[in-house]
């Protein structure tokens, strides 16, 4: 499979704090990405590092994921992503049930401006 790269900014109107706090609400990730997540479970989490799970749809394609996400408050967080099994969020697996990519990595960035933040991958 070849490598994709998907890059996108949005300019949102409120402060970063915010914006941080309502993209770190993971559980209501499905009623936010509804396109794209379709169901989440915070399997962990502590100040600096989340481990979710759950069911996406991304290219017309369906996959069961694990998620790692590193915190950066407010700053933003970066994820490395895979199809491993739930306990295995550390091994990056080549197994057919992650259909559309077998391991991601990516990041958000949080920068303010005067009466927005502008949210970047």
């Amino acid at each position: 499979m070849r490598p994709a790269r998907w890059t996108g900014s949005w300019t949102i109107r409120a402060p970063r704090e915010r914006v941080f706090e309502v993209m770190t609400d993971f559980e209501n990730w499905p009623k936010l990405f509804p396109g794209m997540v379709k169901t989440i479970r915070v399997v962990s989490r502590t100040d600096k590092v989340a481990v979710l799970e759950g069911d996406f749809e991304l290219l017309g394609r369906k996959g069961r994921g694990v998620m790692r996400v590193t915190l950066d408050p407010p700053r933003g967080y970066a994820t490395e992503n895979s199809s491993a099994e739930l306990g295995e969020e550390k091994r990056r697996s080549h197994s057919r049930r992650c259909p559309v990519a077998r391991s991601t990595d990516g990041r958000w960035r949080l920068s303010p401006t005067v009466f927005s933040t502008t949210c970047s991958e």
